[in-house]
């Protein structure tokens, strides 16, 4: 191999030379990183030295924290039995005060709903499922014929108190004290006897004695005989009681039979 030839290498050399360049660069390395902790630990000195003189610097912090978000705020739902026993005594307090504002008869009609009587469950379940008397349905179911019988003849030979069969209104004399919508007969005639209520309720009974006929048996089509409309009439009283209309047929229209000349017509 000639000198100057391109394969001319002396590898030795180059190992030589390459270890060299090698050493430099782990040397300055090693001096940058020196550099750099030796300033970073300068600086923080600096800092230190500058936080114990200097008001500035302290004006610079308070500012940095001032500027930094606060945390947000977490609210403890905590529950306290103490609260609940307060609020249930006030409930109470109130209901009590409102129940010595209601007359007595009110205040013991509404602890009977709530309540009811001082009776076993056994005889509680035995008066809930009663079938019988006028709790049963075939009962009930005749005297609301006897109401759409009566409101029909109003409405069509009632002349001016055609409109109490007419019109629904809420009906403030209701012994549930809840103000039902119904009828306006209830409402114009319910509460305390009056004059006035006692003459509409007597032309209304009237009109039922001049308008009724059997609807059934061998007297279809024919007047009914006094002692049934006299029953049909306190039935028909007994849907008006429980409306609140507190007039009765019997004690108050018929005590003496003052009907019995309008059945025989």
């Amino acid at each position: 191999m000639l000198p100057g030839d391109d394969n001319d290498i002396d590898f030795e050399l180059e190992e030589h030379i390459g270890s060299q360049v090698l050493d430099e660069q782990e040397h300055e390395e090693q001096q940058t990183t020196t550099d750099t902790c030796t300033q970073n630990t300068l600086d923080a000195a600096s800092v230190l030295v500058a936080g114990f003189g200097n008001g500035n610097n302290n004006d610079r912090v308070s500012a940095a924290r001032s500027n930094r978000p606060c945390p947000s705020f977490v609210r403890r739902n905590h529950h306290d039995d103490s609260d609940d026993e307060v609020d249930e005594e006030e409930d109470e307090q109130e209901e009590d005060e409102e129940q010595e504002e209601l007359p007595l008869k009110d205040q013991l009609a509404q602890q009977l709903c709530k309540d009811g009587l001082d009776l076993p469950s056994e005889e509680r379940q035995f008066i809930s499922e009663c079938e019988e008397g006028g709790a049963s349905g075939k009962c009930i179911k005749n005297k609301e014929c006897l109401l759409l019988r009566c409101l029909d003849a109003i409405r069509a030979c009632g002349g001016p108190i055609s409109r109490l069969a007419k019109n629904k209104v809420p009906n403030a004399h209701h012994p549930s004290q809840e103000s039902p919508l119904d009828y306006e007969l209830f409402d114009v005639c319910g509460g305390n006897k009056d004059s006035s209520k006692h003459k509409i309720l007597n032309d209304v009974f009237t009109l039922c004695g001049m308008k009724w006929d059997c609807r059934s048996g061998r007297n279809k089509g024919e007047a009914l005989a006094p002692t049934s409309f006299n029953k049909m009439m306190q039935q028909l009283s007994y849907v008006f009681q429980s409306k609140g209309i507190q007039c009765e047929y019997n004690k108050d229209f018929n005590d003496k039979g003052e009907f019995h000349g309008v059945i025989r017509k």
